[in-house]
């Protein structure tokens, strides 16, 4: 059977959970939710796949950002909210509720650095036009402390990196609170790859893909070994499947842009959802809501394959190499090695409709 194939088909198997890879001292995974009755929370699962809390929140969140020591987490509204949540862990308690500056509204993302002392979240400074990263002090109460150009339009997903830089995904979509999330520049959109000074704020680099490709926005980010990057996009329009949904940026290179065999490129219908880095850094896998199913790359750009699932879309690492945990709409965890194609049931959340990403 083709590697292709045997990920295709899968083993579904009842099996107990695995050790993720960043969860930490509380073997959390967190992620947005949202009940059967529309109402929006938090929720944290253990171990054992159960659910330790579900917390309300005051709209339907996005990303959720781990403090490196594990004691707390940071909750983003999504676009174009105006809060972010500070959560105790293991609890699931609000500790501290955040607000944007004025003329501003959140994009989704933060990240704490290295020792947990600065929080840094993607924000969209929409009279100017342009996108910020917004700067606080996280071992100081949250406090703001600096405001930062970002390096593009319509910031959404950051990383910090070991040399103290910030790598910022910025999706080119220029949009305004009194129009929601409508793109109100699609004639004039480049996305970019920005890279920071994390300390002061300074812009290093910047890095776009052709001028064809300029309706792909550059939308989530993962770390791979020796500071690679691994980028999933969102385009614009109907592409017909001929849009690169998918790239890498080798350190101090260009954004490679790369595709999936063509049978599945038309079936993503133009949208992946979540990217995330394997234990080891030599894998990644995408998933595409729209296209029901997640894909894995290695870390030089080669296709492995594939597997479906239905509006899957968050997704986390296990501390195997090559392993990824998978979560869809319906509540579902599935389990997937890229290496072997094995896939496992883990458990299913039927009361909760799992949102845009896990956390681990």
């Amino acid at each position: 059977m083709r590697r292709r194939d045997f990920l295709r088909s899968g083993t579904a198997l009842l099996a107990p959970w695995p050790l993720l890879a960043g969860s930490g001292e509380h073997g959390l995974v967190l992620s947005a939710a949202t009940d059967s009755a529309g109402r929006h929370h938090v929720i944290g699962l253990d171990g054992n796949g159960r659910q330790r809390f579900a917390t309300p929140l005051p709209a339907r969140a996005h990303g959720v950002s781990l403090h490196p020591h594990g004691h707390e987490a940071v909750v983003s509204a999504r676009r174009p909210g105006r809060w972010l949540l500070v959560l105790e862990l293991p609890s699931g308690r609000i500790k501290q509720t955040l607000h944007s500056a004025a003329d501003r509204h959140y994009q989704g993302h933060a990240v704490y650095n290295a020792d947990g002392s600065r929080l840094y979240a993607t924000a969209n400074a929409y009279e100017a036009g342009h996108g910020v990263v917004e700067v606080r002090a996280a071992d100081a109460g949250y406090r703001p402390i600096a405001e930062w150009h970002s390096g593009g339009v319509g910031p959404h997903e950051l990383l910090y990196l070991a040399d103290d830089s910030l790598v910022v995904a910025s999706g080119g979509l220029l949009t305004h609170p009194d129009s929601g999330r409508q793109v109100l520049n699609l004639d004039t959109m480049r996305p970019n790859l920005a890279r920071l000074d994390a300390i002061d704020g300074g812009l290093l680099a910047t890095n776009a893909l052709a001028e064809e490709w300029r309706h792909a926005s550059i939308r989530h980010l993962s770390a791979l070994a020796g500071q690679t990057i691994a980028v999933a996009m969102q385009h614009q329009g109907n592409s017909r499947g001929l849009a690169p949904l998918v790239a890498v940026q080798q350190p101090g290179g260009a954004l490679t842009p790369l595709w999936a065999p063509r049978k599945t490129q038309l079936g993503l219908r133009d949208y992946c959802g979540s990217v995330r880095a394997d234990r080891s850094g030599g894998f990644f896998a995408v998933t595409s809501p729209r296209g029901n199913r997640v894909m894995f790359w290695n870390r030089a750009g080669d296709y492995l394959g594939e597997h479906g699932v239905d509006d899957g879309c968050g997704v986390a690492a296990t501390e195997r190499a090559g392993e990824f945990l998978v979560s869809n709409g319906a509540g579902d965890l599935a389990l997937h090695d890229c290496i072997s194609g094995q896939t496992t049931t883990l458990t299913a959340n039927p009361a909760w409709r799992l949102d845009n990403h896990l956390h681990d």
